[in-house]
């Protein structure tokens, strides 16, 4: 049975990160030509984003040839959940994509930060109000 310290030496040893951030370092460790990190980036911020399968496509193309190893699966702990990047936008991927089936949403943050309520306000169509 895995114990705390088993899974803090993992995440010490083993960088966890999103398929857009791990073709992005890639990109940038073959100092490929800076049209296509624009492209990368592009694809990736386009709503609701880009399919599994048409990112690899996209990486496969942009780095002519094989992508690198990533495996969504290894970081689980070991309840089965994944790792989740807080903060601002996490928060503003996750508004767009339920807000649809939503009728309120907020996010709680531990300091008021009025450029991130504006950040927030973008994305539902309303407006941000100092205090």
């Amino acid at each position: 049975m895995e114990t705390a310290a088993d899974v803090a030496a993992w995440k010490k040893e083993n960088k966890v990160v999103t398929f857009k951030v791990c073709i992005e370092d890639a990109l940038k460790k073959a100092n490929a030509e800076d049209w296509k990190l624009k492209k990368w980036s592009e694809e990736n911020s386009k709503f609701p984003g880009i399919a599994n399968e048409d990112a690899r496509a996209l990486a496969r193309e942009l780095l002519g040839g094989p992508e690198p190893f990533w495996d969504w699966e290894l970081p689980r702990t070991r309840e089965g959940y994944f790792p989740l990047e807080s903060g601002i936008p996490t928060c503003i991927h996750r508004m767009r994509h339920f807000a649809p089936y939503a009728d309120i949403m907020w996010a709680e943050t531990a300091v008021p930060v009025l450029k991130d309520a504006e950040d927030l306000a973008k994305v539902s169509g309303t407006r941000a109000r100092p205090a």
